[in-house]
């Protein structure tokens, strides 16, 4: 599952960060990894107060090695069994990254790991179009106004021109929802001529707690309306049915739609 944002401060790394944490309480005992790519400046690991020793920049550079086992040395784990793989923190070592070895890696990720997440930004190359095309779901986080609703139909006119088959894996998230806004819901989806998949509700208190206390929401406010929220998006975009032993998980998950 990819995590795109619209546009900067729409609440992306947070929606990320908090959605891989409700996968994995969603189904307990499955394996689940966040891998930040927002870039240039990634900061999921702030969010899991976590203090990584390794970045993929470092696996990319030594990507003749990899293996399932190197690369869960490199991954920071979360004490709720979350597993982060950080970004690089110096712009040189972003250097490594090409479409083939970032496939490469994430394609161990997927045999690895029951459900990845990605926090990929808000800047569309070609390395960002190749995890699109690899990933089975494009999650677009928007928020109510138009500034955001002119981004989103960028970048509908961007993926339809890109790549057969992306705008099918896409499910555009409404963040920080309004009930009462210029801007409804209902007036988006026909301005782009798509539904909205999710809504998660405004709580800014709450979820600005949560990230200066480095923790998710699961873990500061298990109860709350955005908590439920993205536990239920969590489950919309799960498999109906586990994995079969001895088939290859879910990169991706399943697509219900629905609302909260």
């Amino acid at each position: 599952i990819n995590v795109f944002g619209a546009k900067g401060g729409v609440g992306t790394t947070s929606l990320a960060v908090n959605l891989a944490a409700a996968c994995l309480n969603h189904k307990p005992g499955a394996s689940v990894a966040l891998m930040d790519m927002n870039l240039p400046f990634g900061e999921a690991q702030l969010f899991l107060d976590l203090a990584p020793k390794y970045h993929w920049g470092e696996v990319l550079g030594n990507i003749a090695r990899l293996d399932a086992t190197y690369l869960m040395s490199v991954m920071s784990r979360h004490p709720s069994g979350l597993y982060l793989l950080a970004p690089p923190s110096r712009l040189d070592d972003l250097q490594m990254a090409t479409p083939d070895n970032i496939s490469r890696l994430l394609e161990l990720m997927r045999q690895t790991f029951d459900t990845v997440v990605i926090d990929l930004g808000m800047y569309l190359d070609e390395i960002t179009l190749k995890v699109m095309d690899i990933s089975d779901a494009i999650v677009l986080v928007s928020v109510q106004n138009l500034p955001c609703l002119a981004n989103v139909r960028r970048f509908l006119d961007n993926i339809r021109h890109a790549e057969a088959g992306l705008e099918d894996k896409l499910r555009i998230v409404v963040n920080r929802h309004l009930e009462e806004s210029d801007l409804m819901v209902e007036d988006m989806e026909k301005a782009l001529g798509l539904p909205v998949f999710w809504h998660v509700p405004n709580d800014y208190k709450t979820t600005l707690s949560a990230i200066n206390q480095g923790k998710t929401l699961l873990e500061t406010a298990p109860k709350a309306p955005v908590t439920r929220a993205l536990g239920g998006l969590a489950a919309a975009l799960s498999p109906a049915e586990p994995a079969q032993e001895g088939k290859k998980p879910f990169f991706g998950l399943k697509f219900l739609r629905g609302r909260s």
